[in-house]
């Protein structure tokens, strides 16, 4: 883990939270989520060993000084995996959960889980009540793979309280296709899912995780969310550039700030690109942190930070 205290302008050295043990040799799916009240937990997930890639087991730490220490991890595979078996391939995240702020379930946790056995594929959402003493499953939606094969999500709450998620589509052909992901909604704080996924054919992105970001609010003269990934296809394994979209009317639409679409969004890296997540900084920088590289998208991590003005202003 690296650490910023100045909005991401430096960075500490990079430092081991959770090294590998016997029983959990590979440790990965970082996702990261802040509670207002003060801890921050990140969950992972762990391989038994380098030749064996199920059960995984899930798990979470918890730092009270802004991650410059970690607790133990905590096993949570009796509380988020049911149904999943002991043959499942469960993973958390990757990415960051999100804290309600409106409604009945504000102050609610609420971090992105997926999992595969045999022929289907579940994404799953877990939440906390209790500032994350404890972890219960929510909502779970269940397709053969063919159909839609769904993995990681990325959430974003809505003015109305609901829950929007995006979610990776592995159903559509990989190396080919720029409509590669799924949408899906939550009403009731992350317990269930309103309805079925749906195949997204607006967004302009391949088969990939992607990232959404409250950025503005209501209560100005607009409201903004983000969502950050390439929209090239995966043409040998290697999307080109890394791309923000915007929307201003809670993620029905993505358009340009003068209203017309852009389903692609604008480009800020024109290397290749793969994975995201981004963050809004306390001086309100707007921070994505991906995979990217001048001949592979797995070269480096890079990290990017702008102001709003850079992606246009209404």
């Amino acid at each position: 883990m690296r650490r910023s205290v100045d909005n991401g302008v430096t960075w500490t050295a990079s430092r081991t939270v959770l090294a590998s043990t016997t029983g959990a040799i590979l440790q990965g799916d970082a996702t990261l989520l802040a509670d207002s009240t003060g801890p921050v937990f990140l969950f992972s997930t762990s391989e038994p060993t380098a030749g064996q890639s199920t059960p995984r087991r899930p798990a979470v730490q918890v730092s009270d000084d802004d991650g410059l220490t970690w607790s133990a991890p905590k096993d949570l595979s009796s509380a988020i995996k049911a149904s999943a078996g002991t043959g499942d391939w469960f993973a958390t995240g990757p990415g960051h959960g999100i804290q309600l702020t409106r409604g009945q379930y504000a102050g609610r946790l609420v971090v992105p889980v997926y999992f595969a056995v045999g022929d289907q594929q579940s994404v799953r959402l877990i939440y906390s009540d209790d500032h994350g003493g404890t972890w219960k499953i929510g909502a779970t939606a269940t397709y053969d793979k063919s159909v839609l094969k769904l993995s990681e999500q990325t959430l974003v709450e809505r003015t109305d309280g609901s829950i929007h998620v995006i979610a990776r589509n592995g159903a559509v052909p990989d190396q080919t296709s720029v409509h590669g992901l799924a949408r899906g909604k939550s009403t009731d704080g992350g317990l269930s899912f309103d309805g079925e996924f749906q195949a997204d054919t607006v967004i302009t992105a391949p088969p990939t995780h992607p990232a959404l970001l409250r950025q503005r609010w209501d209560g100005g003269s607009y409201s903004r969310i983000l969502l950050s990934a390439p929209a090239t296809a995966k043409t040998d394994n290697n999307p080109v550039g890394m791309n923000v979209r915007s929307s201003f009317d809670e993620a029905a639409t993505w358009d340009n700030y003068d209203g017309t679409p852009n389903h692609a969004g604008v480009r800020i890296d024109s290397d290749h690109a793969g994975y995201s997540d981004m963050t809004l900084a306390g001086n309100g920088a707007i921070g994505v942190l991906y995979e990217a590289g001048a001949s592979r998208f797995r070269d480096e991590i890079r990290w990017n930070w702008f102001w709003e003005s850079a992606i246009g202003l209404p």
